[in-house]
């Protein structure tokens, strides 16, 4: 699993690279939940802590042949349905994704109380 961004304080700025295709897909998840922002010079601002979800959980996505969201749902709830049911509604308006042609069209997305991370392995992390 790599990071895209460590949390840091409001307006801090970085230059993102690309590097692989679940930090593009962790990239536009936090961009759809309003954390970040990508500024026209391609540097991102992150304008506020990543703190959507304040119980830890783990959705399953699987995506269809175009990116598409083809199933979605919890794996590992955080107890809260609202929270559940939030973070559900991030990634579909994140979507739809770019296809990493040597990689599963299933992936995990585990929300923290600090990070969000996209991984092939719900036991990562």
């Amino acid at each position: 699993m790599i990071s895209l961004m460590s949390p840091l304080g409001a307006s801090a700025r970085f230059k993102y690279y690309p590097n692989a295709y679940k930090n593009e897909y962790r990239k536009q998840i936090l961009l759809a939940s309003g954390f970040i922002r990508e500024n026209p010079d391609k540097t991102i601002t992150n304008l506020k802590p990543v703190d959507v979800i304040n119980k830890p959980l783990i959705c399953r996505l699987v995506l269809d042949s175009k990116g598409n969201i083809e199933a979605l749902g919890v794996i590992k709830s955080s107890g809260d349905v609202g929270l559940n049911e939030k973070a559900q509604q991030i990634i579909r308006r994140a979507a739809p994704f770019k296809l990493d042609p040597t990689s599963s069209n299933t992936l995990f997305v585990r929300f923290r109380i600090s990070d969000i991370w996209v991984t092939e392995d719900m036991d990562e992390g």
